[in-house]
């Protein structure tokens, strides 16, 4: 900010970030800061500084603190928007993370389904909450790959390919299943602990819902980084 006083007058640059340079940009910047002054009572003209290398805004002395005061909250209030977001860097491979899900699920259907294991390998799996409290926590993995049906079966692969998927996009392939089986395998194992004894459950839909979980926390920490305000940022 330059500041002179001459013949009882206060001249400054137009801006405190800025200088009025001689040409219409410069002017246009003086007048709109002209206008802000005016709204708030304080009277001032554009003059050209002597050399024609800046406009000036000019106002009396009497009123120079003031002018000062109001131009700066002006520029806090109108400062440039930080520009969006950048889009958020993606892992490739992504489907090799849904082939294997695919194939252990229809794996272990196929397997029980022709008779190939012994006939209780389902009982063996279930999640079964008295025996979960009894020592047998494997069920909370073992219970993931068993199914109920063929509706079951296909609901359960249809949403864990599409959500792995864009997980896998999103963390890489080994850190989106890591944290999806695992997560689907703890969260099992907390209902099979804290259910009523006779509470039962079989299928994925845990782990679909452990990759949303994934995702929702890993947008979550990525977008608290950027720059922008907390409405961009989320919006």
């Amino acid at each position: 900010m330059r500041s002179t006083s001459s013949s009882g007058t206060w001249c400054g640059a137009c801006s405190p970030r800025s200088t009025c340079a001689g040409t219409p940009h410069g002017r246009r910047e003086c007048d709109e800061r002209l206008l802000v002054l005016t709204a708030v009572g304080v009277e001032g003209f554009v003059a050209p500084a002597p050399d024609w290398s800046e406009f000036l805004l000019q106002v009396d002395v009497a009123q120079a603190e003031l002018a000062v005061r109001h131009l700066a909250q002006y520029e806090a209030e109108n400062r440039a928007p930080l520009p969006p977001p950048p889009p958020p860097s993606l892992y490739p491979h992504a489907w090799i993370g849904c082939a294997a899900y695919v194939l252990v699920l229809l794996g272990v259907a196929w397997v029980l389904s022709n008779g190939l294991v012994r006939l209780d390998a389902f009982d063996q799996g279930v999640l079964d909450a008295a025996r979960v409290q009894g020592g047998e926590w494997w069920r909370a993995w073992t219970a993931l790959t068993l199914h109920l049906d063929g509706p079951h079966l296909a609901a359960n692969l249809g949403a864990g390919v599409w959500f792995g998927y864009l997980a896998g996009r999103q963390m890489g392939v080994g850190t989106a299943w890591l944290l999806t089986v695992t997560g689907a395998a703890l969260a099992n194992l907390l209902e099979g602990l804290t259910g009523p004894p006779e509470h039962q459950a079989v299928g994925a839909s845990t782990a679909v819902f452990a990759a949303l979980g994934a995702m929702s926390a890993h947008s979550w920490r990525e977008r608290l980084q950027l720059p922008q305000r907390w409405a961009r940022r989320w919006g």
